[in-house]
């Protein structure tokens, strides 16, 4: 066992007193002493009144430094975890075929899409722009389309700029600005500034068709059929 000097163990007590915690009297010391030693030094020097809000402090610092750094290792954890979700799942592109296509794109509508009767053309509307081109290049892969017959609309915050966030969705959707609409402001965001700055709005596709609206409506519809389910079922197994 290592011997200590009476100056080391004498300028150990003395750092006590002035109220220095273990860690610090070692590095002051620049001395590497057994907790258990050290702790036989100075378990009798009383320390200053304000010692314990000292170390209750370090505490919290000890516990915020904690909880950063395990957020940053699971921040990490999950990123692995998602790079490899996706590259097991990559591969289901390549079997995406016209009648899996039109599926994918019935069962959008059949979330995000406007329902007949209430509705009687279709329209299709989020704020994700990946969303909005799955379904619309989705729709003009699918079918023969009237381009005519689009519209847009972009539903936005009350201090965005609207000329940018329509040429924006534009670009998205290639619909041409002679059919946009005038954009739609949330009265709710008045006054209210736009915490996301990604956020671009919602996206509102229109396309006077009622046909090709109760096609994918109930298409999607009929996915979600009893009928469909158990079919489906028996072709997974």
């Amino acid at each position: 066992m290592k011997q200590y000097s009476d100056v080391t163990i004498c300028a150990a007590k003395d750092l006590r007193a002035r109220g220095y915690t273990y860690r610090e009297i070692c590095s002051y010391l620049n001395e590497k002493i057994p907790k258990s030693t050290l702790n036989g030094w100075i378990r009798d020097i009383p320390t200053p009144p304000w010692y314990q809000e000292k170390i209750s402090k370090l505490s919290q610092t000890n516990i915020k430094r904690i909880h950063e750094l395990a957020a940053v290792k699971n921040k990490s954890i999950l990123e692995q975890r998602l790079r490899e979700i996706r590259s097991r799942n990559v591969s289901l592109i390549n079997i995406v075929d016209r009648p899996v296509a039109k599926l994918i794109l019935s069962t959008l509508y059949w979330c995000e899409g406007n329902k007949y009767p209430s509705s009687k053309y279709l329209k299709f509307g989020n704020s994700d722009p990946k969303m909005i081109s799955l379904f619309i290049t989705l729709l003009r892969l699918c079918y023969e389309l009237d381009e005519s017959k689009f519209r847009m609309t972009v539903q936005c915050r009350a201090d965005q700029d609207q000329t940018m966030l329509s040429k924006y969705w534009k670009e998205i959707t290639g619909i041409p600005s002679s059919q946009h609409y005038n954009p739609r402001i949330d009265s709710r965001s008045i006054g209210k500034p736009t915490q996301k700055l990604n956020y671009h709005g919602v996206c509102v596709i229109d396309f006077f068709d009622s046909d090709l609206q109760c096609e994918l409506q109930f298409t999607g519809e009929l996915l979600g059929s009893p009928d469909s389910i158990n079919l489906v079922k028996n072709q997974i197994k």
